[in-house]
């Protein structure tokens, strides 16, 4: 057993190596800017009064999911106060978050090695966590957060699995207040606890609230409710919840039927169509500008 415990760390250093490379590898990809994407209209202003030193301007600047800003903000503190600018804070707070899943996928080794896999499916599964698509395109539109949510969340149901409830619940707790969609992390932690799933909920919701407090201790309501709006993300919008109860249309920018930027939806389509097109040549309105 000693020999097992002195050995282990020997063993997995090729893959903490390797997970080390995949985040540099990353962070030199996706890591180049942040001008027009999505942390630059969101979430850059606010990083910016921290960089100031301005805790409160930070916090009432905060988009919806402001809660994966609060547990960045220790490491752009750090960055700042070593004198780095807005383009060094956004590497400080986008990195931790690769790093976590770099860290999930170390985890994921550890167990499959214990259950025998070969070591090419190991490596499979670490570089695909690490070194991926859709990793590179969360840098690139500014989302970096989405990678530590995940990681949490994934994190939370292995934990439960392992019949580990206060570990799992932290984590689920931590990965709801990065990012509200985490909920859809709820129903798996509690199937896979085999007990005392009222206590990991009372954890969990405990955990998000501690993280959420300094928002909204910080800020008025008219505040939070900005806040909250600065999502200018145009990957998705409430009301496409719905769009398989619609029909399809022409883009309506100027009907005073539809709101700007939408589809105008049945019949009104047809008029807006009408409206828009040209008059001819004999029609009233052409000799009306004629005149």
């Amino acid at each position: 057993m000693g020999v097992d415990a002195q050995t282990q760390p020997r063993s997995d250093w090729p893959w903490w190596l390797a997970a080390l490379l995949g985040v540099a590898v990353m962070s030199w990809l996706g890591l180049a800017g942040f001008a027009w994407n999505d942390y630059d209209t969101e979430a850059s202003a606010a990083f910016a009064r921290l960089i100031d030193g301005d805790v409160a301007g930070f916090l009432g600047l905060l988009p919806a999911y402001g809660g994966s800003a609060v547990l960045r903000a220790p490491f752009a503190g750090a960055v700042a106060a070593l004198g780095g600018g807005e383009l060094a804070v956004y590497r400080a707070v986008s990195i931790p978050c690769l790093a976590a899943v770099a860290l999930l996928a170390l985890v994921l080794v550890r167990r499959m090695g214990e259950r025998g896999r070969s070591t090419a499916v190991r490596a499979l599964v670490l570089g695909l966590c690490v070194v991926n698509p859709v990793t590179l395109r969360a840098l690139e539109i500014g989302h970096p957060e989405e990678l530590l949510c995940a990681a949490l969340a994934i994190g939370a149901v292995l934990a439960a699995a392992d019949r580990r409830t206060i570990a799992a619940a932290v984590l689920l707790g931590l990965a709801i207040a990065t990012k509200a969609w985490a909920v859809l992390a709820i129903g798996p932690v509690l199937l896979a606890l085999p007990a005392r799933r009222m206590l990991a909920l009372a954890i969990a919701g405990t955990v998000t609230a501690v993280v959420l407090a300094p928002i909204a201790l910080a800020g008025s309501p008219a505040t939070l409710v900005t806040g909250a709006s600065t999502t200018g993300s145009q990957i998705f919008q409430p009301w496409q919840l719905f769009w398989m109860l619609g029909d399809t249309g022409t883009s309506c920018r100027s009907c005073s039927r539809c709101w700007p930027g939408r589809r105008c939806r049945g019949p009104s389509a047809r008029r807006c169509s009408r409206s828009r097109r040209a008059p001819s040549r004999g029609s009233p309105s052409s000799r009306r500008r004629a005149g």
